[in-house]
């Protein structure tokens, strides 16, 4: 048995090594055809990326073509060399982190073929209407996890740690408040006016109210802040420690063993640019992070308590 999983693991990550190879070649092929073909690489991305067979913005297409190669490039570096790292920390989770892993796994799943079947009124784009099941599942982990990081407070001394997790909570509450607009969807009462000609979806809340190009950036910056977040947290907490001379500064950092979530966050940025709800599966992806997160740190300081 062992040695199957050896060699499954070994074909895994041959696979990898051959896919990073290939997706560096693409790389290559599609920055040298775009400066010394530039005519044939424009009519090629006319041909094959556009619907009606014209290409208005060559140097923005060209560079959108450039981001998701690069964005896939550094996926497979990260795969390639944290694959058995990111096994093990899958396998050292409890059983109701893996369920919930299970659940993300679904819910990408369920993006993925509403994307591929999308229209108006199918039972996908019902998924993603406000008020729906999910939501209100994000609205109560959420809460919850609020709830366990005020509860954290009573195991920790210092000044800073209290600070930075009554914060969190108090976030977690404004994300909650932001996700019922502030109880219009409860007291159902009329948007302002003024809030109104502003808001993107005529809703009582903040995160709307913004320029609609800047608003389909807002999930992917997310998203990339959330990876590089775990990232350093967990690949460079030792480097934290040297730095402040003190363990006190990462007690509050999440451990190894949601190294998948820095995988999973990833794969949220090209998400919420490519589904048309990619937003609402990121709030759902996230309000199982922090519930998980807290409920791992609740139980951490309780031990050691």
């Amino acid at each position: 048995m062992k040695n199957l999983n050896k060699n499954n693991n070994f074909f895994l990550k041959k696979a990898i090594f051959i896919s990073l190879v290939i997706l560096f070649l693409i790389n290559l092929i599609n920055i040298y055809s775009y400066i010394f073909h530039y005519h044939g690489y424009i009519e090629l991305i006319e041909l094959y990326f556009s619907r009606d067979n014209n290409i208005t913005n060559p140097q923005r297409a060209f560079a959108l073509i450039l981001a998701v190669l690069i964005y896939c490039l550094f996926l497979t570096i990260y795969l390639y060399f944290k694959f058995e790292s990111l096994k093990n920390s899958y396998h050292n989770l409890n059983k109701l982190n893996k369920i919930f892993i299970m659940i993300i796994f679904f819910l990408f799943l369920i993006h993925l073929v509403s994307k591929i079947t999308w229209q108006t009124g199918s039972v996908f784009e019902n998924l993603y209407t406000e008020d729906n099941l999910l939501e209100n599942f994000t609205v109560l982990f959420a809460l919850i996890a609020s709830y366990n990081f005020i509860k954290i407070t009573t195991y920790i001394k210092g000044k800073f740690e209290k600070f930075i997790t009554l914060f969190t909570s108090i976030l977690l509450i404004f994300f909650i408040l932001e996700e019922i607009s502030w109880g219009q969807r409860f007291f159902n009462f009329e948007t302002p006016t003024l809030i109104k000609e502003i808001n993107l979806q005529n809703e009582t809340n903040f995160h709307n109210i913004l320029n609609k190009h800047f608003y389909k950036l807002l999930y992917p910056i997310f998203n990339l802040k959330m990876s590089l977040f775990l990232f350093f947290s967990i690949y460079f907490r030792r480097n934290i420690i040297d730095v402040f001379k003190s363990e006190k500064y990462t007690r509050l950092l999440p451990s190894h063993k949601f190294e998948i979530y820095i995988l999973i966050f990833y794969l949220l940025i090209f998400n919420s640019l490519w589904h048309p709800n990619g937003g609402e599966l990121t709030e759902q992806i996230f309000s199982i992070f922090i519930l998980m997160y807290s409920i791992d740190l609740l139980s951490i300081l309780k031990f050691k308590k």
